[in-house]
């Protein structure tokens, strides 16, 4: 943990550190927990342009172990986006 005084004073400097956690085997979009359709279903609800969303337009991007967490992490393709 980086002590409070030697925190990053911008957005810049706190880009460039580098923060490792470790995956979560496997590590697979497979392995995920939460049915792909209920993850769809969730970014509907929270998208601008939900009715257009579908399974199609995520990808897999890599799990994470967070202290007693266990994170499957996606990319999201909005329209007009890559």
């Amino acid at each position: 943990m980086i002590p409070f005084d030697e925190m990053p004073e911008d957005n810049a400097q706190l880009a460039s550190i580098s923060i490792g956690f470790p995956l979560v085997q496997p590590n697979t979009a497979e392995s995920c927990p939460v049915p792909i359709s209920d993850v769809v279903e969730h970014l509907r609800l929270e998208s601008p342009d939900g009715d257009a969303i579908d399974a199609g337009r995520l990808s897999f991007l890599r799990t994470a172990q967070v202290a007693d967490q266990r994170y499957w992490i996606w990319a999201f393709h909005r329209r007009g986006f890559s």
